[in-house]
């Protein structure tokens, strides 16, 4: 039985391939050494650890990026899955 779930809007953009994004803001990311997924900001062509712009993330450690999904409002349904 397979189950089809409604495909995320929202892709990784590897960094390699298409860049960083063009606005300035807060984005899931894709790092390296050690591999995971988190937050960053970016903003004056640089990522960064917070908003206060404490701490840098060194060039080549961001590999891959995608926009903040919109907050949880409690109003959203779950997604329809379809029993094959």
């Amino acid at each position: 039985m397979d189950i089809k779930e409604k495909p995320s809007t929202t892709e990784w953009t590897p960094i390699a391939k298409e860049g960083n994004p063009k606005k300035a803001g807060k984005y899931i990311v894709t790092r390296q050494k050690p591999t995971m997924t988190t937050t960053a900001f970016f903003e004056y062509g640089e990522w960064w650890d917070g908003p206060l712009h404490e701490w840098a993330w060194p060039e080549g450690m961001i590999v891959a990026w995608q926009p903040m999904p919109a907050p949880y409002t409690g109003k959203e349904k779950p997604p329809l899955k379809i029993w094959d």
